[in-house]
């Protein structure tokens, strides 16, 4: 246990590196990925799948960590080079269900279109609409991202400060 805590510690890459959190940036894991990646699959002895599981399951621990440090630095305003901060994929819901349902029932929705065991999301119930009935939607749905990703910087989507809240909520018109 004391060798673990020296300088010069040795390190043995394995299933305990996904819960340590300096794994991305490791040089005995790093070192160990790249032989598992640069290893060419054709002249690769055949060998059992526990082995070879092992080896992916490393492979995506590095990576899942790498990604991992980078987002966090990114929210801590250190962009990698080449990288911007922005919104994941909104999903749509109802600003308020209610209202939603009101209108729709004014407007000879059936309940049944409108309902299943909860109120239908936008994208559903779209499709059981007239172009002009979706128009009624406008108002009543409202986009918001779970979160961010790391993109290019050639990416369409608008980058997004870390530091503001309200980055990710819908910046149409009309919107609040």
């Amino acid at each position: 246990a004391e060798a673990a805590r020296g300088d010069d510690a040795p390190f043995h890459p394995g299933d305990a590196c996904r819960f340590c959190r300096a794994a991305a940036k490791c040089n005995a894991l790093y070192t160990r990925v790249r032989e598992i990646t640069m290893t060419d699959p054709t002249v690769r002895p055949s060998r059992p799948w526990k082995e070879e599981s092992a080896e992916i399951e490393l492979v995506k621990t590095w990576a899942k960590r790498c990604e991992e440090h980078h987002h966090a630095e990114a929210m801590r305003g250190h962009l990698p080079d080449g990288a911007k901060l922005v919104g994941k994929r909104p999903t749509r819901k109802w600003k308020d269900e209610g209202d939603a349902v009101a209108t729709l029932q004014l407007a000879g929705i059936s309940d049944d279109d409108i309902y299943a065991t909860s109120v239908r999301s936008p994208a559903q119930l779209e499709k059981l609409l007239s172009k002009t009935e979706k128009s009624l939607l406008v108002d009543l749905v409202v986009k918001s991202s779970s979160g961010t990703v790391l993109a290019p910087l050639d990416d369409p989507r608008p980058a997004v400060d870390p530091n503001d809240a309200s980055g990710f909520d819908d910046h149409s018109e009309g919107a609040d």
